[in-house]
């Protein structure tokens, strides 16, 4: 791993709010482009350069729902996996870099509560 991604993954978790829409079914969904918006502008602003950002182009907005996203450097093309998890249901979310590796968004869903029976 280069200096440049061991930077990057070390300060990487960063606390963001998304828009949150009303979709007509009554569900509401986590506004995907300002996370893409968000993590590029934190990647940026803590590793410098430009990052391209691809989420999932839909997500709930549910507390504990995890999706993930790919963040590309424009400089030298490096893919990171982003880990995007909800905290709350109106669109508050953190996101953290995974050691870069080949990714793509993947859909995801809520994680396991181990509140089960």
């Amino acid at each position: 791993m280069t200096t440049f991604a061991r930077s990057l993954a070390a300060v990487s978790t960063w606390a963001c709010a998304a828009a949150v829409l009303a979709a007509c079914s009554s569900t509401l969904v986590l506004n995907t482009g300002d996370v893409q918006e968000s993590i590029s502008q934190g990647l940026s602003d803590q590793a410098g350069g430009t990052f391209a950002v691809v989420c999932p182009s839909t997500a709930p907005a549910e507390k504990g729902f995890v999706f993930t996203c790919t963040a590309s450097d424009a400089t030298d093309g490096s893919a990171y996996t982003v880990t995007v998890t909800q905290v709350d249901d109106a669109g508050a979310f953190t996101w953290d870099v995974v050691d870069p590796a080949p990714a793509s968004p993947t859909p995801a869903g809520p994680t396991p509560s181990g509140s089960g029976g």
